[in-house]
């Protein structure tokens, strides 16, 4: 990413075993096969010390760069660096404020970002109130007329596909079709 061209930050948002982590991971993958330099920040809610984070392999494996995790005002991270050298730990350390792409996950309160919001079941519906939403995938039908996007959570591959053009029309300038609302 060159140096002033902003960063694109894509927040999704759902309750505990709605996908999210999963979803990070496809989108993680798609875009690294690009090229494009993805970080991830991961809100750890669950309570607790927070120990090495399996999610953060899971990211790793997918070609993230960085991955954070916070939880109860500690925060965890992790950096993919095939080197320990002064000169590649300093670029490192740059590296962590030059990512292409920072997918977060979770942070539900949080309402000032692009967020893919998931719905799990009727009573997360509530989510559909928030400010930023760019897409939601649900587990359930909808029945009210959305804004957005709406995407079955089983159309795994229409979606993710959806959201890479999202994020690469930000990150190199590419156009993305919207005329895609009935999935």
């Amino acid at each position: 990413m060159a140096v002033g061209q902003p960063c694109r930050i894509i927040q999704v948002v759902g309750y505990k075993n709605a996908g999210k982590t999963t979803l990070i991971e496809q989108i993680t993958r798609e875009l690294s096969s690009k090229n494009v330099t993805v970080g991830v920040v991961k809100h750890h809610g669950h309570g607790g010390e927070l120990v090495k984070s399996a999610d953060s392999a899971r990211f790793f494996r997918a070609g993230a760069s960085v991955s954070l995790v916070e939880g109860e005002g500690h925060v965890q991270i992790d950096v993919h660096s095939s080197t320990s050298s002064l000169d590649a730990l300093i670029q490192l350390q740059q590296q962590l404020q030059s990512t292409s792409c920072v997918l977060v996950e979770g942070w539900k309160r949080e309402d000032r970002y692009a967020s893919i919001v998931i719905i799990r079941d009727e009573a997360d519906f509530h989510l559909l109130k928030r400010n930023h939403i760019m897409i939601v995938i649900t587990h359930v039908p909808i029945d009210r007329e959305l804004d957005v996007p709406v995407f079955d959570y089983e159309n795994v591959h229409t979606y993710v596909s959806y959201i890479v053009r999202y994020i690469m029309k930000g990150v190199i300038g590419r156009d993305v079709s919207t005329d895609e609302r009935t999935h």
